[in-house]
């Protein structure tokens, strides 16, 4: 009888603690729900992803290119906000710098993501993603298209140009969003050439 009742206790004591078990796990999954109905985080406050980075685009107007309604991109940015940043997806991968292939991402606090491509009216924002070359430009960047185009100012109503012409290539810096700083390294000076002394 002892037996049996020793053994009872010790089963009953193994099932209590195995009850407490699943009760703390119920207990955290049913936390998960309030998480999952905060604000979902903008492009700033995402976690990084490697070979992402969150960049704003300064012109050399001081003006930041502009995710606009209706797909629309344009110059109307006179401060860095959540319009004006992006996340430039480097396709080449390693430290960026000139001829790199990168993609061009929209993320808004709510709704779905978009992407630059270059269409007929010039550069907007699509559903699909084209993939551009950066392009240095003596201190600046410019942006070449798949197609070979050069992106350039808005020449339309909610479009970013496109243009054949490198003298009329949109130029801006490219900055990292939390440190303002340019992501690109600087172009490599040459190295000085040597003088001969005179005799």
């Amino acid at each position: 009888m002892r037996r049996t009742n020793f053994a009872f206790v010790v089963v009953a004591a193994i099932a209590l603690l195995a009850m407490s078990q699943v009760r703390a796990a119920v207990k955290v999954e049913s936390e998960e729900p309030a998480e999952s109905n905060a604000e979902t985080p903008g492009p700033a406050e995402s976690k990084a992803v490697p070979g992402e980075r969150s960049v704003a685009f300064r012109t050399i107007a001081n003006t930041f290119i502009t995710a606009s309604p209706s797909n629309a991109l344009d110059l109307t940015g006179v401060k860095l906000g959540g319009r004006q940043t992006f996340t430039l997806v480097d396709v080449t991968g390693g430290e960026l710098a000139d001829g790199h292939e990168v993609r061009i991402r929209y993320t808004p606090r709510s709704g779905k993501p978009s992407y630059w491509v270059e269409n007929k009216l010039g550069i907007r924002r699509g559903h699909s993603s084209d993939v551009f070359k950066i392009k240095r430009v003596g201190a600046k960047v410019a942006l070449v298209t798949a197609t070979g185009k050069f992106v350039a100012p808005p020449t339309v109503a909610n479009a970013l140009g496109v243009t054949d012409r490198p003298e009329g290539a949109l130029l801006f810096d490219i900055l990292d969003t939390s440190t303002k700083v340019s992501i690109l390294k600087p172009a490599d000076q040459p190295a000085p050439e040597k003088s001969e002394a005179a005799p």
